[in-house]
């Protein structure tokens, strides 16, 4: 490294070599000149000129007014005072102007130019300029003017009534003490106000906040609050609104707003479209209005409502209060004893852990215990389910179990019961019900009302009950009761018992599609012929076809196990075939019970043909030529 030095303290120009120098000048109005390598300027006093050219170099001036440029490479500039312009030009450089005089009659132009720049002003009235990249400003003391250029950068006021603008990308400001002119600029731009420790009152609409002096606000589109008792209002654009520690009041308005609490007991008002609302720590209240919102009231005992809209609600911790509104709405109680109410719409209600009073109000509404890892016992004719507490549920349709062996029991009206995973019971009652058995051992009973079960895995026992009924085993060794009426009985690939009872199952269909199935008909006994007063079988097409109402004749009243047959005409088993059916095997079936009759064809006598009469035609006459 050369170290050079100014002979005196007239003027001087020291130029550095192209390896790494120390060039330090006197108290003349000195030019310093790095060129190539890491250079290390000094200006010391006067009006000084220091260029670091290439290289990462520190330049360091003294007092009086002076220009310092890094150029190319990651420089360092520091000034102690004067009106000093600092130009960082390309890299990332850093850039501090250390004036110590507050109020001083002072101005130093900070230039960060190409490079993320950190740069500092001193206590004089500064102008900061970030130029490209994503820079850290700073004015602190005075009042400064702070642009951020290109990229998205961080601007900080301070003190004094500062200007600052955020140019292009998107920027955070924070204008200090003092009355502030902050513009955003292009991008998604926040204000902070974190620092302030009394009220503060920032609304969009009108660009006015008040609290640490006031502010005009510009291109604005978020606001951090500060720690005490804040009121935030945003604009019809998408706002970021939080709240921070206070018992905040904040309102989003128009646009699709992200409003945050924080700590304390907030006010959180969503406004038109389609909003997310956290209160975070505190008791807080949050409301959804128009739009499909998302609300989480987080620690504390929370009032939520969702107002119109499709809206998710979560009351997270503690003892809350939700409601739905309009809408087909998801709400979720969290732990604690909370209160959900649905209100209009179809919903979705998840009281979890705590004891829970669940309402669906109008429409049809779920309640669903999927997070309950234990047995669940929910009961629609009682109101009353346990399992992750003790339930209190009105005007709820449908139940959805967890991963414990549950028993679900619906009411009168149209219920659809989900066991979900885990050996359960599902009894639908009255009522054309939906129940599905799921993963398990399941035993499923439609009770009244023309229902459809499905077993789902596992070995399943499954029973219609009365009515007309549509039961489906699923995978597993299933036994499959049709009850009462015309039922539609499909057992699947596994080793299957079919129950129909006596005459009251007439025009009901069973069919399989593999394993070693049974047909038990309690009361009946088959006989292998069609014939009035007896309980035949017979064929139609593939279908095995049992005479239930005993006319010796096939028709709609008779019970058809489907593809019993492989072929129409033949004696083959077919994919649904049933090997045992009431008191015969399937052998005996197929060597007794024939193909329905093929019908001869009348053979066609061909017509005779008959001659047309022909009917003579006149001559027709030829005139005379005349002779002259």
């Amino acid at each position: 490294m050369a170290f050079i030095f100014a002979p005196n303290d007239n003027d001087t120009l020291l130029t550095g070599t192209a390896n790494d120098d120390d060039i330090s000048g006197a108290a003349g109005n000195d030019t310093l000149v790095g060129l190539a390598g890491i250079d290390f300027l000094f200006g010391e006093e006067g009006k000084n000129s220091l260029l670091g050219g290439l290289g990462d170099d520190a330049l360091f001036d003294g007092l009086g007014d002076s220009t310092l440029s890094g150029g190319e490479g990651d420089d360092f500039l520091t000034s102690t005072g004067g009106n000093d312009l600092m130009l960082g030009d390309a890299g990332n450089d850093i850039l501090i102007s250390t004036e110590t005089i507050a109020g001083a009659n002072k101005s130093a132009t900070l230039l960060g130019g190409l490079g993320d720049d950190l740069i500092l002003g001193g206590f004089g009235k500064d102008f900061v300029d970030g130029g490209d990249g994503f820079d850290l400003l700073a004015g602190f003391e005075a009042d400064d003017s702070i642009s951020g250029g290109e990229g998205s950068d961080f601007l900080f006021g301070d003190d004094g009534n500062d200007t600052l603008r955020g140019g292009l990308g998107s920027d955070f400001l924070t204008g200090g003490s003092g009355s502030d002119l902050i513009d955003g600029g292009d991008g998604f731009d926040l204000v902070s106000y974190g620092e302030a420790t009394t009220p503060v009152l920032v609304n969009l609409v009108t660009g006015i906040a008040t609290g640490e002096g006031t502010d005009t606000l510009i291109g604005i589109e978020d606001i951090d609050g500060g720690s005490d008792k804040d009121s935030l209002t945003g604009n019809t654009s998408s706002n970021f609104l939080s709240g921070f520690a206070g018992d905040d009041i904040l309102s989003g308005l128009d646009g699709d707003d992200f409003i945050f609490g924080g700590d304390g007991q907030d006010i959180l008002n969503a406004g038109l479209g389609n909003d997310f609302l956290d209160g975070e720590v505190g008791d807080d209240s949050l409301s959804g209005s128009d739009g499909d919102d998302f609300l989480f009231g987080g620690d504390g005992k929370d009032i939520l409502d969702g107002g119109l809209g499709e809206d998710l609600l979560s009351g997270d911790a503690g003892d809350d209060s939700v409601s739905g509104g309009d809408g087909t709405d998801f709400l979720f109680g969290g732990d604690g004893n909370d209160f959900l109410d649905a209100g209009l719409g179809n919903d979705f209600l998840f009281g979890e852990a705590g004891n829970d009073t669940v309402d669906g109000g109008e429409g049809v509404d779920l309640v669903s215990f999927d997070g309950a890892t234990g047995p669940v016992v929910a009961n629609l004719t009682t109101g009353t389910a346990t399992g992750e507490g003790t339930d209190n549920l009105i005007g709820i349709e449908d139940i959805e179990g967890g991963s414990g062996n549950d028993s679900l029991t619906g009411n009168t009206s149209v219920n659809w019961l989900n066991g979900l995973a885990g050996d359960d019971f599902l009894s639908g009652l009255d009522g054309d019900d939906f129940l599905l058995g799921g993963d398990g051992k399941d035993s499923l009973n439609g009770g009244a009302g023309n229902d459809f079960l499905s077993g789902g895995a596992g070995d399943n026992s499954l029973n219609g009950g009365l009515g007309d009924d549509f039961v489906f085993g699923g995978d597993g060794n299933n036994t499959l009761a049709g009850g009462g009426g015309a039922d539609l009985l499909f057992g699947g690939t596994g080793n299957d018992v079919y129950q129909l009872e006596g005459t009251t199952a007439q025009g009901s269909f069973i069919s399989d599609i593999g394993g070693t199935n049974s047909l038990s008909l309690p009361g009946v006994t088959l006989s292998l012929t069609l014939a009035p007063g007896t309980t035949g079988l017979g064929r139609d097409g593939t279908s095995l076809v049992i005479d239930l109402n005993q006319d010796g004749v096939l028709n709609a009243q008779d019970v058809q196990i489907l593809d019993f047959f492989a072929t129409p005409t033949g004696t083959t088993p077919g994919a649904g075939v049933i090997q045992t059916v009431g008191n015969f095997s399937s052998t005996e079936i197929f060597s007794s019970v024939s193909p329905p009759p093929t019908p001869t064809p009348p053979t066609p006598t061909p017509p005779t043909p008959t001659p047309p009469t022909p009917t003579p035609e006149p001559p027709t006459p030829t005139p005379p030529t005349p002779t002259p």
